[in-house]
């Protein structure tokens, strides 16, 4: 009875972290993963350079992500200020049999993904533009962080800005045109800053002197 009272509180808890995302908070996020190719990723609260994209899959969700991360990418695919996490929900497999598995096919996808988006990218003109990984959320721990606790048959979107605030979620392939809006609203954020607050241009003929020209 206690582990059915407890697994009820926390599905409970899972929707009302869900629930606020879905009502257009900000929330701040800290989370840090390795990807496929044992490269850090995380989110630290510290300012960041780019906006980031995070799509969580699973393995009923695979294609929907697939089509959904192409119809982003075509849209976004010369922008320098924009990274992409696909987040795979691989707990089932997060024992010591199948995890060395599942680690070796996710770094064969990684690098097929890479491979099929920098030819992409010279097609297209955009040679060298390119943040994209894919990481193995084997503990569950990325999507916790998202604020819940498994993919099933849809993608699961986030947008965090550069002060690491995720707009979300956006569920399905077709929540593209919310996930670019919110990409547009992150915008803002990338703006450079002095002493904590966006810095403005300055107005011609003032301040100028210091260093000439920047």
């Amino acid at each position: 009875i206690r582990t059915t009272v407890l697994s009820f509180l926390a599905s409970i808890l899972g929707a009302l972290s869900v629930s606020a995302f879905a009502q257009g908070q900000l929330r701040p996020v800290r989370v840090r993963a390795v990807d496929a190719l044992g490269r850090v990723a995380e989110l630290s609260g510290q300012r960041r350079e780019r906006i980031l994209i995070v799509l969580f899959t699973g393995s009923g969700a695979r294609e929907t992500t697939a089509a959904l991360s192409d119809r982003l990418d075509l849209v976004l695919i010369a922008d320098r200020s924009i990274e992409t996490w696909i987040v795979a929900d691989v707990t089932s497999y997060d024992n010591f049999i199948t995890r060395p598995f599942a680690e070796a096919e996710m770094r064969r996808q990684m690098r097929d993904g890479l491979a099929e988006r920098r030819m992409r990218r010279t097609d297209r003109g955009a040679a060298g533009i390119d943040h994209w990984r894919l990481i193995g959320d084997f503990e569950g721990s990325l999507m916790r962080a998202f604020g819940f606790r498994e993919v099933d048959r849809q993608p699961i979107a986030f947008v965090v800005d550069a002060d690491s605030r995720a707009r979300g979620p956006f569920v399905g392939a077709s929540a593209h045109g919310a996930i670019l809006a919110a990409v547009e609203a992150a915008r803002p954020t990338l703006a450079p800053r002095v002493g904590g607050v966006p810095s403005l241009p300055r107005p011609s003929g003032q301040g100028a002197s210091e260093g000439g020209s920047r």
